[in-house]
């Protein structure tokens, strides 16, 4: 699968659990929810779009390992 990226970006949105800077007792998740809208430059088809969101969401470890801790992360895509 040969896609052309150019410019990217990707505006966070999230859940915050501020109970975890008062420090009143552990917390395990200060992000519940988090929310990205990712914009990129791209030769690709959508179909090639969903087959590089697919690999991605495979092997990202940042998102791996959010996912992983109980994060929900949705991920909104916007191919031009």
């Amino acid at each position: 699968m040969a896609v052309n990226l150019g410019e990217m970006s990707i505006e966070m949105s999230h859940d915050f659990n501020r109970l975890v800077t008062m420090l009143p007792e552990e917390i395990e998740l200060p992000f519940d929810n988090v929310v990205l809208d990712i914009s990129v430059k791209t030769d690709g088809t959508p179909e090639q779009i969903d087959a590089l969101k697919y690999e991605l969401e495979k092997c990202c470890p940042v998102a791996k390992v959010s996912r992983t801790a109980g994060m929900t992360i949705t991920e909104n895509w916007t191919a031009h």
